[in-house]
């Protein structure tokens, strides 16, 4: 793979990419490696060393070796968007969403409300994916309850139900729960 390198901080004194690789291995694994990848075998790796006087996040975003991809990477106050011909995608420091014109994707890590795209999670650690003919919500960490808001109604599953207008599951801790409900 190839990959580009976005860095986002308040200050930073230094970053180094450096690279190693190495074609030896015995002949035997290198015959296996041969039928395995219909190529021969070549080991590389990439180190990136950053550091800084304060936090800072690092973006590295892949493609296919020897490839170029449009991308477009850009920063407001709260979030990092990285718009392609896929898709955008919002990144925050305690949240994450996604949408392509197949599906939507909201969470968030902890209990800060994550909203986009018309879609909202808060109460806890959970993940909402909006796709066409169903809902698919899970949560984990922490037990409580998961609040939702939808741009349209679902119909009810064990473990749901509305509360002024919201999407209320209930969670009660220990292994992720996951529950798939179709749209109305």
């Amino acid at each position: 793979i190839d990959f580009d390198v976005y860095v986002k901080a308040n200050s930073f004194d230094q970053a180094l990419i450096g690279n190693w690789a190495h074609a030896w291995h015995p002949s035997t694994e290198q015959a296996q490696f041969q039928a395995a990848h219909g190529r021969t075998f070549r080991e590389e790796q990439y180190i990136l060393r950053q550091r800084g006087n304060g936090p800072f996040q690092s973006i590295l975003l892949p493609r296919t070796k020897g490839t170029q991809h449009s991308v477009t990477v850009s920063q407001d106050i709260s979030a990092t968007v990285i718009t392609n011909s896929t898709g955008e995608t919002v990144l925050r420091s305690s949240s994450y969403a996604f949408r392509s014109s197949a599906r939507t994707v909201v969470a968030t890590f902890g209990s800060q409300t994550a909203s986009a795209f018309g879609v909202s999670v808060s109460g806890g650690p959970a993940e909402v994916v909006v796709q066409p003919d169903q809902v698919v919500l899970t949560a984990h960490g922490s037990s409580g309850e998961r609040r939702i808001v939808l741009p349209f109604a679902i119909r009810l599953a064990s473990g749901l139900r509305y509360q002024n207008g919201i999407l209320v599951m209930s969670y009660s801790g220990g292994q992720p729960l996951t529950l798939t409900v179709r749209s109305q």
